[in-house]
């Protein structure tokens, strides 16, 4: 599924992906934009240390992302970290199948952790600039959805694994973005989830464009896959623009 989306970016030409993670470096109060040029990275933790990656990060649109979320009051901030996490290297590791690194380059955000509403605003922002750069841009949320879907998980059972997994893929796919913001804060915490905030700033992206398209039609999302394998939720799928 993650390989089929990364075609179809490719079909658009996409030149530059902006990835959203929770998984570093995140600040629990600040939005993070990285700064470094030059981003490195690789599979050691998951016992794959062969292949190294490089890629170029996008200073002039991570530039122009972090006046505006400044100008709004928006609380992020630059960061230089040379080395990427796995909510970045994996949907990296399938864009790059179909490019050659010097024509794709990616703006890793660490959202932040106050609450879903902060990510869901400075989504906000993103559509904005997105809006006026004169650039194929593509928007990834990366992470998981909940860890404890199992007893085979590393982290246990909980009955709210699969009950957040199931809200969020079916608000997803019947469009109902405010359903996703007001999922009872004790099931977030206790689904073990890592996507929830990646998701909220994708869906203020798309809140907001549905706002301003011309044409009276909501973005739908598009369920390519969903499982739960070792007990932590996986949801491949992309917005219909």
């Amino acid at each position: 599924s993650l390989r089929e989306i990364a075609g179809l970016l490719a079909q658009k030409k996409i030149e530059t992906a902006i990835i959203i993670t929770t998984h570093g470096p995140v600040e629990y109060q600040t939005i993070t934009i990285n700064s470094s040029p030059d981003l490195y990275g690789n599979f050691e933790q998951y016992g794959e240390s062969v292949n190294y990656f490089k890629f170029k990060n996008d200073l002039d649109v991570g530039k122009i992302l972090g006046d505006a979320a400044t100008k709004q009051n928006a609380p992020s901030k630059f960061l230089e970290n040379i080395l990427l996490d796995h909510g970045v290297l994996v949907p990296c590791y399938f864009l790059f199948e179909n490019y050659k690194p010097e024509n794709l380059k990616i703006i890793p955000i660490g959202a932040s952790y106050p609450d879903a509403e902060t990510n869901f605003n400075f989504g906000k922002i993103i559509f904005e600039i997105c809006e006026k750069i004169p650039k194929n841009i593509a928007v990834i949320a990366s992470a998981n959805l909940s860890h404890r879907l199992s007893f085979d998980s590393p982290f246990g059972y909980a009955p709210e694994g699969p009950e957040f997994d199931n809200q969020i893929k079916y608000a997803l796919e019947n469009n109902n973005i405010n359903a996703i913001l007001n999922i009872e804060k004790e099931i977030i915490r206790d689904s073990g989830e890592c996507g929830y905030l990646s998701i909220a700033m994708l869906l203020g992206l798309i809140n907001q464009m549905n706002k301003k398209r011309f044409i009276k039609m909501d973005a739908r999302f598009k369920t390519l896959s969903y499982e739960g394998s070792l007990g932590v939720g996986h949801l491949v799928g992309y917005f219909k623009v």
